[in-house]
């Protein structure tokens, strides 16, 4: 298998050249089977806060992999885990060591050695987690959410307790992230739309403004520029799971109002999906892409 992907990569290194200007494949390679691509779907990349050369990435049905030569060579560190479907992964800021992956049937996967050696962690809406985010400045504190519910644990993820739910599709919950600068404040991606927490996940409050849709919504993703983290970007799928447009607080500290991109369903690398009915399915990996890009690139979140 190991053998296999190698070759893949060798294969794809001259299509993958040719795509876009500023975008170049780093790895992990799917492999070919019968004629179709698998494993090569990421839905998780974490950054280590203090080395920019190691990063972590989670892939669907092929575990956690680390780079520390800045993505030039990956290696696998959930082979032996009982479930590798990744769908999030987190850091601990505060302690970079400590890594959090949520699983799709698993709970989540926990590692306070950089990936070393692994313990589960099952949070109280049980082993389906799509997104985890740690405590900007305390690694006990960690968030979980899970199919319509949002979980919080205090103690690095040894005891959960269910904080908000939301009734809705289970798909509906993308993400929740913490305010790198202010542990205090979270926010949650939901069915119904943008909830925010004032008290580090405690309580939430669902956050509407000025130029928002209502819901319900098929998807729903958030994105903080860590140089500007009072403004926000969203990005929203309508129940038809067509993306509805991606939109950015307009004030710095005010999430009363709302700007919306018109370039609706344009796909960021400048590709065209295979067949119409791929339409959907690209738009659902745009706004997985969307957190990410956003996050690396700050200067989107600074006042134009």
């Amino acid at each position: 298998m190991r053998q296999k992907a190698v070759e893949e990569k060798q294969r794809l290194a001259g299509v993958t050249a040719g795509i876009s200007g500023e975008w170049s494949a780093i790895g992990p390679q799917p492999i070919q089977a019968y004629g179709t691509a698998y494993s090569g779907r990421v839905w998780g990349i974490a950054v280590h806060p203090r080395n920019s050369n190691v990063a972590y990435i989670g892939t669907d049905g092929g575990g956690v992999w680390k780079t520390t030569n800045g993505g030039t060579n990956w290696a696998p560190l959930t082979d032996s885990q009982a479930n590798i479907n990744i769908l999030d992964l987190a850091l601990a800021p505060s302690a970079p060591d400590t890594v959090f992956a949520a699983t799709s049937g698993g709970g989540i996967l926990k590692s306070t050695d950089a990936g070393g050696t692994w313990t589960t962690s099952l949070p109280s809406s049980g082993g389906y987690v799509y997104s985890v985010a740690v405590h900007p400045t305390n690694a006990s504190i960690v968030l979980a959410g899970g199919c319509d519910q949002i979980n919080r644990s205090a103690d690095g993820g040894n005891t959960w307790s269910v904080t908000l739910t939301v009734q809705g599709s289970c798909w509906g919950l993308q993400q929740v992230v913490f305010d790198p600068t202010n542990g205090s404040v979270a926010y949650a991606a939901m069915a119904d739309g943008l909830h925010r927490s004032t008290d580090g996940g405690l309580t939430w409050s669902l956050a509407g403004g000025i130029g928002l849709p209502s819901g319900p919504f098929s998807w729903v993703t958030v994105a903080i520029a860590p140089s500007s983290p009072n403004i926000l970007y969203l990005a929203l799928k309508g129940s038809d799971m067509h993306l509805i447009g991606f939109y950015r607080s307009v004030k710095r500290h005010h999430l009363d109002a709302y700007r919306c991109s018109r370039e609706r369903r344009r796909n960021v690398l400048g590709m065209v999906p295979a067949r119409a009915s791929d339409e959907s399915e690209s738009d659902l990996c745009g706004l997985a892409l969307f957190e990410h890009v956003h996050r690396r690139r700050e200067h989107l979140g600074k006042e134009r």
